[in-house]
């Protein structure tokens, strides 16, 4: 059998053992399954299991009081609740003069493509473009920013090419056009230093699966008095802001995972940066390159560390994950939720690379477990593969 290496990790995160130590340890409860809301004993310990990882989950985002952590389904869930959710309030509040949305040029589909749905409520999406460095274009915003704006939303870090984004810089300019600020930092909480104070955003969305959690839980921070309206209409749980029963098992088990990547961040991420080095050295570097940056990485300090994007001139995407996946090596031709479109990354297009180029983008990703020998067979792999 083919030994496997796993470099994908910006789709999803292999399980970790601070997961599955938190999962074995719920499980052994006896009220493991009990729904919170319930009043007897089973409930109340439910209840109690998850107001601890709301505590928990808080104190790792930096947040002022648990309260301002709702727990859901994953980070898409937390994108539409927050970008549609805070539009439609401001939008009611401000007796239809705020009605326009700014996001980035890069941002995820599950907040570029809420265009259509915001349009119902009577709210403009418009599109702030970004540099040739993969960040937003700073004057580019302070145009577009005006006072019919309700919301401005820009992620922490891109999914693709892995650029930081001056995500404290954008809020500032926000509220001081008197609008306010979401940041997906679905690939930048446990990655990147997150702190949503120090941010001064309002609204941030996360995910378990990125950092080593379960895939399906997910949270949404809402700073204290941040208007909004829920999408998910029920029983009233989480505060009224997403109705159901809430997973307690996934919420622990976030809990666990989100304190565990944060406390050990640093080290992580030079752990990381030793393996992107090889990586970029050994198939963009020296006199025989195979593949190309499509963002200068000058400053290493301004990507994430686990995510290297490069193309491959003259080998598609598709071919390439694929050739690379019989040999053992697990790798994205891009974003994992536009896997299979015969259409150029939009993050690619945003940032100036040409149609030809963009359909040979190969995105290597990784998280502390991935080795630099790992990372050296990667490497020859794809030149063997691009020599073929």
């Amino acid at each position: 059998m083919t030994e496997r290496h796993y470099f994908d990790n910006a789709a999803s995160s292999l399980l970790n053992e601070a997961c599955l130590e938190a999962e074995r340890a719920f499980d052994a409860q006896p009220w493991a399954g009990a729904n919170p809301s319930s009043l007897h004993d089973a409930g109340r310990h439910a209840f109690r299991a998850l107001e601890d990882a709301r505590a928990r989950l808080a104190r790792s985002l930096g947040a002022q009081r648990p309260s301002e952590v709702t727990f859901m389904s994953g980070g898409t869930e937390a994108n539409n609740t927050a970008v549609c959710g805070i539009a439609h309030a401001v939008l009611a509040s401000s007796a239809g003069r705020r009605h326009r949305v700014l996001v980035s040029a890069i941002e995820h589909e599950s907040v570029l493509r809420l265009k259509g749905r915001l349009a119902l409520l009577g709210i403009d999406l418009d599109v702030i473009p970004v540099t040739a460095a993969g960040v937003v274009d700073l004057a580019a915003l302070g145009r577009m920013l005006g006072d019919d704006v309700s919301l401005v939303s820009v992620m922490t870090v891109n999914n693709e090419i892995g650029s930081i984004q001056p995500v404290a810089e954008v809020a500032r300019m926000a509220h001081a056009a008197g609008a306010l600020m979401h940041t997906d930092a679905v690939q930048g909480f446990g990655k990147t230093r997150v702190d949503v104070r120090e941010l001064g955003v309002d609204a941030a969305s996360v995910t378990a699966h990125k950092i080593g959690g379960p895939i399906g839980v997910g949270a949404l921070y809402l700073k204290a008095h941040t208007p909004i309206e829920p999408l998910m209409i029920g029983g009233g749980q989480e505060a009224g802001l997403r109705s159901g029963t809430t997973d307690v098992r996934g919420a622990v088990t976030f809990a666990a995972v989100a304190a565990d990547a944060v406390d050990h961040l640093q080290e992580r991420s030079e752990r990381m940066r030793e393996v992107a080095r090889v990586i970029i050295d050994g198939l963009a570097g020296g006199d025989d390159p195979v593949a190309r940056l499509p963002v200068a990485r000058n400053d290493e300090e301004a990507f994430i560390a686990g995510t290297v994007c490069l193309v491959v001139p003259g080998h598609d995407s598709q071919s390439l994950v694929l050739a690379l996946d019989n040999a053992g090596y697990e790798v994205a031709g891009g974003s994992a939720c536009s896997s299979g479109s015969l259409d150029p990354s939009h993050v690619l297009s945003a940032v100036g690379v040409p149609r030809d180029l963009a359909l040979c983008e190969l995105r290597v990703s990784f998280d502390s477990r991935v080795t630099a020998e790992e990372a050296g067979g990667l490497v020859a792999k794809v030149r063997e593969v691009c020599g073929r």
